[in-house]
């Protein structure tokens, strides 16, 4: 019965959203068709009038595969010659480039040519070049029988090229076997099978041999062997066994050198220990070799620094930051751990890390039985100017809004000779503002002024050596003043915090923020907006506030700027607010005020507790186009102190990072109506959920283009809060807001210009049977469609 009641419900749900559309939707369905073939028709116009005759356009490839083992998307990748791009089944740059004029050199038409795509024009030998590549790329896999047929039929001016790919049976490994010609390293090797690519049953794949010479190679490097490299590693494969099996050899050969003679010799090969660290922490590119013996040579620790006059930094803090030592085996892991390490330092532009045989050595260790050969290590370092002055002039936009702004910028990257970076930060601007009708903008002021430190170490409560090398803290000093002047009201806000950060690995980041004084304190300009907000659920938002709090943060994220790969980011944070505080009052018998809540410095002070998730997914769909996809949750309990969350950490749905339907803060909460008249909107919840999908493909040069999704809305979690705006873990599906619109891209490298336009596809608010304003006969640009211009991607 309660499955029953839920299909009911769902039912009563689905036909309250289309009652009285079915007529729009026709209608709606009808003239998107008769825009789609149109388009389709437009686009498609003569798409070969620039292809020289007795020559074709090269419509498609179609590759055929007659096993599942193989994919259609392994093969793609080998065709020489490609097709013109299509977006939604349509030519555009193509399009755009036919549109130019051959015999017309001025601006409009050589734009055509530059932003367009020439016609691609069929080539016999890149068909062939194409199959060729196919064929050794299956061969590589281990299908050593592949035939890979190619066809051209043409249809007009065009030619559809066709692949027909027959892999045929592959070969298998059947078992893997070692040899060495080199006995001290086969210890080392067998020591690591349990991490070797290459196992029995597998497919006799070369790129997977490849890689395992590669990671032999790594593995050695790690334990001493400073000259080792891949190329010792060789494979020995029979395949006369028939049953289309390969017993497979691994095999590692001796170190091979020349002498002066130029005759070959063979040895076993050597493995090394650093002997001493050099650090060279004013190199100059142009200096010799022989120049190092000018320097002053300072020991810290047991590294030697080479300096020419005094040292600018305290050589403890680079000294903490290199993973080489003397006394050990070479080992390639520290090395690239250390190149890291001293860039996150941010004070050095240059950094380069060499090693140098030195004359042979008897082993003095006695935990080890062969004989080690002894490197120097050396570490050039080129500093940074220690001070910067900077000033810039900037365009703003904040969720679609836009403004200027002045900034006067001061850097200290190597304060007290630590490698602690100060950075002093004045600003002044305005915004534009729009109402909720969009019929008047306004212009919105704010100037503040930001003091940040940044320490490479934990200050409080340890700083261990150890601890420094393996995960490179910072803590975080920060103080901050801003004011902001809107026509309704202004806001103060002043900023207190100590914090710490570092890196569980490459791909983890931890955050720990043991004090964080926020003081809010809102001033009404408008009596008409203060009247209207004192009798609204956010009147206890806009007054005065008083917030300390601790918070924690976990990030997770794979991603490489500029690469198309798939790559996760996921973000957890929690954050605590007036426990101190109330433990304090409590402690000293404060007395509450006339609203029952205790106050410091006049001020009440805010208590609640928050967490926040964030789940973003990049998937590529080919070499250029990607899917991206984000969750986001959240949630602001206030407690005891507080009736509601300050506004400042309150959640608000809409604008150009966000549900792109929408302006900011115009959703919500849940399905409730604002009818508080206020000019500008400010709905804002104690908890959020919103997803996005959004498809990101290029269309010519550095212009990409996007189609987007987006979902969600805000509630509210207390009972006495308006109706429709509460949560209901069984209704809330009911009150999601859905926006949907497409974008352009424009990628200048160093940022990227967003265009936008979003637009209403659900409204939770509406009434029963108009939420869907494209079918309800409702839809007006003016209240349905926003258009954004941001920097960057929205996620």
């Amino acid at each position: 019965m309660r499955n029953l009641a839920k299909n009911h419900n769902f039912d009563k749900f689905s036909a309250g959203m289309f009652s009285g559309t079915r007529r729009q939707i026709r209608k709606f369905t009808k003239a998107l068709l008769l825009m789609t073939w149109g388009s389709v028709l437009f686009f498609s116009c003569h798409p070969a009038k620039k292809v020289p005759s007795g020559s074709y356009l090269l419509d498609k490839n179609v590759i055929t595969v007659n096993t599942k083992e193989i994919t259609k998307s392994e093969l793609s990748p080998y065709l020489k010659q490609l097709p013109n791009r299509r977006l939604i089944g349509f030519r555009f740059g193509l399009w755009l480039y036919n549109r130019s004029k051959d015999n017309k050199n001025n601006f409009v038409h050589r734009w055509l040519r530059t932003a367009g795509e020439p016609p691609v024009v069929y080539d016999e030998s890149l068909q062939k070049r194409s199959s060729q590549q196919m064929q050794l790329y299956l061969q590589n896999r281990g299908y050593y029988n592949a035939v890979v047929i190619d066809t051209m039929i043409p249809k007009g001016q065009k030619a559809i090229v066709y692949y027909t790919v027959l892999p045929g049976t592959p070969y298998h490994i059947r078992s893997v076997s070692y040899v060495f010609e080199d006995s001290l390293i086969a210890p080392y090797v067998l020591a690591d099978t349990g991490n070797c690519l290459l196992h029995p049953g597998d497919l006799f794949d070369l790129n997977r041999l490849q890689e395992e010479r590669s990671r032999i190679e790594s593995l050695l490097k790690t334990k001493g062997f400073y000259n080792f490299n891949k190329e010792y590693v060789f494979f020995q494969a029979d395949s006369n066994l028939g049953m289309h099996q390969v017993d497979l050899t691994l095999g590692i050969a001796k170190y091979v050198w020349r002498d002066t003679l130029n005759k070959v010799h063979s040895l076993p090969h050597r493995r090394y220990f650093i002997e001493h660290v050099y650090v060279m922490t004013e190199y100059r590119v142009s200096s010799s070799d022989s120049a190092a013996v000018q320097f002053d040579t300072i020991k810290a620790g047991d590294v030697y620094f080479l300096c020419s006059g005094k040292p600018r930094h305290d050589l403890r803090i680079i000294r903490q930051n290199i993973l080489i030592q003397p006394g050990q085996l070479f080992n390639m892991d520290q090395v690239t751990e250390t190149y890291k390490k001293l860039s996150l330092l941010r004070n050095f532009k240059f950094i380069d890390i060499v090693f140098r045989e030195k004359v042979f050595k008897e082993n003095n260790h006695a935990d080890m039985k062969e004989e080690l050969y002894p490197l120097d290590c050396y570490i050039r370092l080129i500093p940074y100017a220690a001070q910067s002055y900077q000033a810039e002039i900037e365009g703003t936009n904040n969720n679609g809004n836009f403004g200027a702004g002045v900034n006067l910028i001061y850097q200290h990257k190597n304060l007290f000779h630590k490698a602690q970076i100060l950075d002093i930060k004045l600003r002044g601007g305005y915004e534009t503002l729009r109402n909720r009708d969009k019929t008047r903008i306004y212009n919105t002021f704010e100037y503040g002024a930001e003091v940040r430190l940044s320490i490479p170490q934990f200050l409080l409560p340890f700083s261990h050596e150890e601890f420094v090398k393996k995960y490179s803290p910072k803590t975080t000093l920060l103080a901050a003043y801003n004011f902001r002047e809107r026509p309704d009201y202004s806001r103060t806000l002043a900023n207190l915090s100590f914090g710490y950060n570092w890196k569980g690995n490459p791909f983890t980041t931890y955050t720990v923020n043991p004090v964080e004084i926020n003081y809010v304190f809102p001033q009404f300009k408008d009596a008409a907006f203060e009247q209207l907000i004192s009798q609204s659920f956010l009147k206890y938002s806009y007054q005065k506030q008083f917030i300390t709090s601790v918070s924690m943060g976990y990030l997770f994220t794979n991603q490489e700027p500029g690469k198309n790969i798939t790559s996760y980011y996921f973000n957890i944070r929690g954050e605590s607010a007036g426990v101190l505080l109330r433990g304090y009052s409590n402690l000293v018998n404060l007395q509450k005020n006339e609203k029952g809540l205790y106050q410091l410095f006049g001020t009440d002070y805010a208590q609640y507790v928050k967490m926040d998730i964030e789940v973003k997914y990049y998937q590529p769909v080919n070499v250029s186009d990607r899917l991206a996809y984000r969750f986001y949750a959240g949630v602001g309990v206030p407690y005891k102190n507080s009736v509601s969350m300050p506004f400042v950490r309150r959640y608000f749905c809409g604008g150009a990072y966000s549900i792109r339907g929408w302006q900011p803060r115009a959703i919500g909460p849940g399905s409730s109506v604002d009818t508080s008249g206020i000019a500008f909107p400010m709905q804002t919840g104690d908890m959020k959920l919103e997803g996005n999908v959004e498809y990101r493909f290029r269309l010519f040069g550095s212009l990409e283009g996007a189609m987007f999704i987006d979902a969600g809305n805000i509630w509210n979690i207390k009972e006495n809060d308006p109706a429709g705006s509460i949560f209901n873990p069984f209704s809330f599906y009911r009150q999601i807001a859905i926006g949907s619109g497409a974008g352009l891209r424009y990628d200048f490298s160093f940022f990227v210009l967003r265009f936008d336009v979003g637009m209403k596809t659900r409204d939770p608010s509406a009434p029963d049977g108009h939420h869907w304003p494209l079918f309800n006969g409702h839809f007006t640009a003016r209240n349905d469609v926003n258009f954004f211009i941001a920097i960057g991607y929205p996620f």
